[in-house]
């Protein structure tokens, strides 16, 4: 997912670059009411991982994954003591 959007940044910063180089812009007012316009808060409860739910092993990989990227925050989990704990993973591909 993040490789096709960095692919899908490139293609629009591509097609983008001409009319920003002849500075040719035109404004519109960004809709924020259409949810254009997303907070970091409304990741923090899609990045925690509920440690009694069953989840499919591609799933929680790609949660993990998702949220793996040095100076951002992590998904994270809280144990029975209320300790919280960050979970950050590290894939590679393995070589023949």
């Amino acid at each position: 997912l993040y490789a096709k959007a960095i692919q899908a940044m490139l293609n629009l910063f591509v097609e983008t670059y001409p009319i920003l180089h002849s500075e040719d812009i035109k404004f519109k007012q960004q809709d924020l009411s259409k949810g254009s316009f997303h907070l970091a808060k409304e990741l923090e409860p899609a990045s925690y991982i509920e440690l009694d739910k069953n989840y499919c092993a591609r799933d929680l990989l790609n949660l993990v994954r998702a949220r793996t990227f040095v100076g951002h925050p992590a998904c994270s989990f809280r144990e029975k003591n209320g300790e919280e704990f960050e979970v950050r993973i590290e894939i590679r591909r393995k070589h023949k």
